[in-house]
């Protein structure tokens, strides 16, 4: 959980109790064994009294699910319980597994680096984490907590990336920086685009940087296995504030955004009961017909991985619309060769 210190500061003084008062929850939900009156006290600070601390608990018990925790010890000690039952302390520290796996990728390197004590502390923050959000996460991300765990996993070819890139990507992202790098695309020869990056696609088959080109100023997606020789610029670009990935997202079908097409799919008999179990697209819509098929229809980007997926499905699904589909996926498939 992430602590805020000392460089967001400033002269107010109401801010600055405000952010003390959220270090104390972050301590208080962190801690197996809770604070102590006299611990609150020390984390607020600025020659804070006792009645302050105690102020300071009352508020925390009024915004969150404050227990008492059983100890030998004279004193009292309180912590934050966080679980499924305390949302409003579970929407604060929200993190998610994608956030969960950069962790683990920091851990990774740090040990390739021979820094086994920084490893190894950044290995105790990440258990610490896991089990503070193991339930609330539970149903959104148990694929990834599973395979954290050993317990289940993805097998299949999947890109090898250079840590050191996407560490670049990373710092560029959180900094808004723009960056420079080589380009390999399949049948052209490599450019080197300078970019605006604004996220990153998780994809089955490839991950990719979702940036703005500078010199035509149109959105793309860089599949980051073929981006070599990066570098930051450190030249600072203002970002669209009306710009939202997780919305961006929602249009598509997989990691390739164009504009959105009615898509209308038929499974028949065979692969009705299993299709009924899948999530296709947020703006999916099933209904079952008289004769025992199952139609399938959404509107979505990405007409290329939309065939990619049918595919799998055989001779059990057809294309009811659009009626030119597999003719748009040849051209698709054909910009995808020429330009990825």
């Amino acid at each position: 959980m992430r602590k805020i210190g000392k460089e967001h500061e400033n002269n107010d003084s109401t801010y600055g109790k405000a952010l003390d008062l959220y270090n104390v929850a972050m301590d208080m939900a962190s801690s197996v064994h809770g604070l102590t009156l006299d611990e609150i006290q020390e984390r607020l600070k600025d020659g804070a009294c006792r009645r302050t601390a105690e102020r300071a608990r009352n508020a925390l018990e009024r915004l969150f699910d404050v227990e008492e925790v059983e100890c030998n010890e004279r004193k009292k000690r309180w912590r934050i319980k966080v679980d499924h039952n305390n949302p409003s302390f579970s929407n604060l520290v929200k993190i998610t597994a994608e956030e969960l796996k950069s962790l683990e990728t920091a851990i990774e390197i740090l040990g390739k680096q021979g820094l086994m004590n920084q490893a190894d502390s950044l290995r105790k923050v990440s258990v610490v984490i896991k089990t503070l959000t193991a339930k609330k996460n539970a149903n959104d991300d148990a694929e990834f907590f599973l395979s954290n765990e050993g317990l289940a996993c993805r097998p299949g070819p999947k890109v090898s990336y250079d840590q050191k890139t996407l560490l670049m990507i990373n710092t560029a992202l959180q900094n808004w920086h723009r960056i420079k790098f080589t380009y390999h695309r399949n049948n052209a020869a490599p450019y080197e685009p300078i970019v605006e990056p604004y996220g990153i696609i998780y994809g089955d088959r490839n991950h990719y940087l979702v940036a703005i080109d500078t010199y035509d100023k149109k959105m793309k997606h860089y599949s980051i296995d073929k981006m070599t020789d990066i570098v930051d610029t450190l030249d600072l670009f203002e970002k669209d504030e009306n710009f939202n990935m997780k919305k961006y997202c929602k249009q598509m079908f997989g990691s390739f955004h164009q504009d959105p097409i009615y898509v209308e799919l038929l499974f028949d008999q065979r692969a009705k009961e299993r299709a009924k179990k899948f999530i296709f697209h947020n703006t999916e819509q099933k209904r079952e017909n008289p004769d025992g098929t199952l139609t399938v229809s959404f509107t979505a980007s990405g007409i290329l991985e939309m065939a990619w997926h049918i595919i799998t499905w055989g001779s059990t699904v057809k294309v009811i619309q659009p009626e030119d589909f597999w003719q748009r996926a040849d051209e698709a498939q054909k910009y995808y060769d020429d330009n990825m």
